[in-house]
């Protein structure tokens, strides 16, 4: 799916220094998992905000938005403001991390679809975060070649 990701020519992700050296600050938790998710009236959940009206895919950006590690997709979280990015490499001033740079275009053209969750659900967690979801084909894995620069913050 190739949504509008509304005037943003660079999106960034910010991880803390552990996870970029473990070379895990590019890795979706669930990336052969389809990003979608199936809402049934089978009581398998519950009405905690975890879910809205809406079609599979949106479920996911919804569930994705609200706590991505509860989902556990292959949806990685980056953002179209670079200091909130920052924000989150350092866990607010804590600790040194890095924040990717990636270009909307370069992700689009190997295939990524981006999602903005302010198009799919009003119910958004954290609405500063200006979050887009970036979610890789599958095999696909994001480098460091992919990414258009490395920001190393301290």
């Amino acid at each position: 799916m190739r949504e509008k990701i509304t005037g943003a020519v660079f999106v960034y992700r910010g991880v803390n220094r552990e996870m970029h050296d473990a070379g895990i600050g590019l890795q979706p938790r669930n990336g052969e998992r389809p990003f979608r998710r199936e809402v049934w009236c089978d009581g398998t959940w519950r009405l905690d905000g975890s879910v809205i009206f809406g079609d599979p895919v949106s479920q996911a950006v919804h569930a994705h938005q609200l706590d991505s590690e509860a989902f556990g997709g292959p949806g990685l979280s980056f953002t179209t403001d670079e200091a909130v990015a920052r924000g989150f490499a350092t866990t607010g001033g804590l600790q040194s991390g890095v924040v990717y740079v990636a270009c909307v275009e370069q992700l689009i053209a190997i295939g990524c679809a981006l999602f903005d969750p302010r198009q799919h659900t009003a119910e958004l967690e954290n609405p500063n975060e200006r979050e887009v979801i970036v979610v890789p084909p599958t095999g696909v894995s994001l480098t460091l070649a992919h990414m258009a620069r490395l920001i190393e913050v301290r």
